[in-house]
């Protein structure tokens, strides 16, 4: 699901105080960024997810700040715009069927 994450990572971001961060520049393990992650989680379901669907998947995924001071969802850092352009990028590849 390369084509995906690339299309996740270069358009959508999380918003921490007017910085973004794009999901494809943050590690959520050694090897593993954000937007590889999600592109992974939808990619099997890449035809039939609903954007409903998709946005459960990101009020599930943890996002670490401070530390671990502080775990919030990822839909709670990502701007309404943000995900859209995800929801897009959802579309898109599905319609490519990449």
């Amino acid at each position: 699901y390369r084509e995906l994450a690339d299309a996740i990572g270069k358009d959508v971001y999380i918003d921490i105080n007017g910085w973004h961060l794009y999901w494809r520049d943050i590690s959520m393990a050694p090897d593993l960024k954000l937007s590889d992650l999600v592109a992974t989680s939808i990619g099997p379901q890449l035809k039939s997810i609903s954007n409903q669907e998709v946005l459960q998947l990101i009020e599930r995924i943890p996002i670490n700040l401070g530390s671990g001071k502080l775990m919030v969802p990822l839909a709670a850092v990502t701007p309404s715009g943000a995900v859209q352009r995800l929801y897009d990028a959802v579309e898109d590849a599905s319609k490519d069927s990449w």
